[in-house]
């Protein structure tokens, strides 16, 4: 319950900045988000991991898009606000996308990873 009152006081306080955006007004007119900063609310989807590159796909609520990023991946079925610029020509070996090149980092940070779902014990 607080974690949602959280979320939507940080999602209204970034619709008072004139950033936040849909995902779906991206796709539709990418011309004109094209190197500019955004912030989109969506859910992941999909991520991969690769040597040289990061992304995941944030889903809104009638498209989806491809973010490009530095940092952790998010967890698939997180929620999560993302702040980047978009890129309509962002290239991969041969191929152009549509993307947004993340900046800030996510609301969730994945945990460290046990094996049973458990922490482990501080070292004294």
């Amino acid at each position: 319950m607080q974690k949602n009152i959280i979320l939507l006081l940080i999602i209204i306080s970034f619709s008072f900045t004139g950033c936040l955006t849909t995902i779906s007004k991206i796709r539709k007119t990418p011309e004109k988000y094209h190197k500019k900063t955004v912030c989109v609310f969506g859910r992941v989807v999909s991520s991969l991991d690769l040597a040289n590159i990061n992304c995941f796909t944030a889903k809104g609520i009638k498209s989806h898009i491809l973010v490009v990023t530095p940092n952790y991946l998010p967890l698939v079925r997180d929620f999560l606000l993302v702040k980047g610029t978009v890129d309509t020509a962002y290239r991969y070996e041969k191929s152009r996308f549509l993307v947004i090149r993340e900046h800030k980092k996510k609301l969730r940070k994945p945990e460290e990873p046990t094996g049973f779902g458990e922490k482990l014990p501080k070292r004294r």
